[in-house]
């Protein structure tokens, strides 16, 4: 039984690191967009360099449109959210993209948190294989029952990464990464560096003070 997953819609690059808040300013009063900055004056490759907290790819699930198809033929599409209507049972999420800005991981003094964000359309697909003795399908949707996916009685989910446990904790939204089937993460194949991001300055909140 082949499986493929394919997902479109907006999403985001998204990186948050520390730089020197002298070079901060220096980036302010420059007149220069944050890549260029980054390429010229700082002397990187690009935006996506200043990631010691978190960098991640992914459609928003807000955004993202779906088609699972099964030996090539579609067997269902739509809205993350029309899929998974409350609780996502099925689905991992993940910490390995970011981490929060504490204890070991805290921005140094005289260093400010700097995440930029792209807002880019994607459209990618990938599948996987999987042998079963049973030919026919048999689909069990989430419900109020039960919040997970199945196909043949195998569990399918998807990879997501939460801004808000990222960093300071600001919430940009969940970005979904790949999916999981029968237990078997498969990561999209988004393109990286290629969008205009837009910089924010993260304050320390009150809470983790």
């Amino acid at each position: 039984m082949n499986i493929s997953v394919s997902i479109k819609g907006l999403g985001s690059e998204v990186c948050q690191g520390s730089l020197p808040t002298s070079k901060l300013e220096n980036f302010k009063s420059s007149n220069l967009s944050w890549n260029d900055f980054c390429q010229k004056e700082l002397e990187l490759d690009g935006y996506w360099e200043i990631n010691n907290i978190s960098h991640l790819t992914g459609i928003s699930t807000d955004n993202a449109e779906i088609s699972i198809m099964i030996n090539k033929n579609e067997v269902w599409s739509g809205g993350y959210h029309s899929l998974f209507l409350d609780d996502d049972e099925s689905s991992v999420f993940t910490k390995d993209y970011g981490v929060m800005a504490i204890g070991s991981n805290s921005i140094p003094e005289n260093s400010s948190l700097i995440t930029a964000i792209t807002n880019e359309y994607f459209d990618v697909k990938e599948e996987t294989e999987i042998k079963i003795g049973n030919t026919n399908i048999d689909i069990q949707f989430p419900s109020d029952d039960n919040y997970k996916f199945f196909i043949n009685d195998l569990e399918l989910g998807f990879i997501i990464a939460s801004t808000d446990e990222m960093a300071y904790g600001a919430d940009y939204g969940d970005f979904i990464l790949g999916f999981i089937f029968n237990k078997q993460k498969i990561y999209f194949e988004y393109p990286g560096g290629m969008g205009l991001p837009e910089v924010f300055l993260e304050k320390k909140p009150d809470w983790l003070k």
